[in-house]
């Protein structure tokens, strides 16, 4: 008669591959999860704009202020670090009060070239009530030879920056309160405007978007009969 032998029980295991393998993926998903909380709470400090900054303008220390942001390391890469040294460097394009400094919005000094920047003195009701601002875009227009039959409007500036705006207390344009802007223009066009300041009569006006039509517009007394 056979006799079964009888099968000795193993001894059982505590690790085994698919408990491995689950002890693996919680870690991972822990550091991870660690990872991104971590990040979360992180800030770096940037550059942004203390004030309006129109374009083709130096940066100074009031220009600036440190603003801690938390951003993914790819976005972050598009802006001026805080610990980067921008003072003195140009803007390229007009940035508001409180946006961050592009990287790609700032060039060395001295890389602007062909450009001037010409003050126009005129009275409030002839600059959009003397409501400009840095950053806004204007055109400029000059009246010559007024209440004549010659009379003529010529527009002599076209989408023009305003970089800076004088509200010094006393300044008068023909014996009324004026308010002053400062423009940036090629040579020929600032020449141009400082013709009209001397020989006739300027008005200011607020553009949006880009201008339309010809440079030059010129409107004579006989275009109205």
């Amino acid at each position: 008669m056979d006799v079964p032998v009888a099968r000795r029980l193993s001894k059982p295991a505590w690790v085994n591959l698919r408990s491995a393998l689950g002890l693996v993926l919680f870690c991972a998903a822990f550091a991870g999860g660690q990872r991104v909380l971590s990040e979360a709470r992180a800030t770096t400090l940037v550059w942004a704009a203390a004030r309006d900054l129109p374009a083709n303008s130096t940066l100074t220390s009031s220009d600036l202020e440190p603003v801690a942001v938390k951003l993914p390391s790819t976005l972050l890469a598009r802006y001026a670090s805080a610990a980067a040294e921008v003072r003195g460097e140009l803007t390229t394009r007009s940035l508001r009060e409180g946006e961050l400094l592009p990287a790609l919005s700032l060039a060395p000094a001295g890389s602007a070239s062909g450009i001037s920047s010409i003050s126009i003195p005129v009275s409030p009701e002839h600059a959009v009530g003397g409501s400009l601002r840095p950053g806004d875009r204007v055109d400029v227009y000059a009246t010559f030879d007024a209440a004549d039959v010659r009379a003529r409007t010529t527009s002599i500036l076209r989408n023009a920056e305003v970089s800076d705006v004088i509200e010094a207390s006393g300044l008068v344009v023909g014996g009324e309160a004026a308010v002053g802007i400062v423009v940036s223009a090629s040579p020929s066009r600032a020449a141009a405007v400082a013709f009209a300041l001397r020989t006739g009569e300027i008005d200011v006006v607020r553009t949006v978007g880009p201008s339309e039509g010809p440079a030059t517009i010129t409107i004579r007394a006989g275009d109205f009969e």
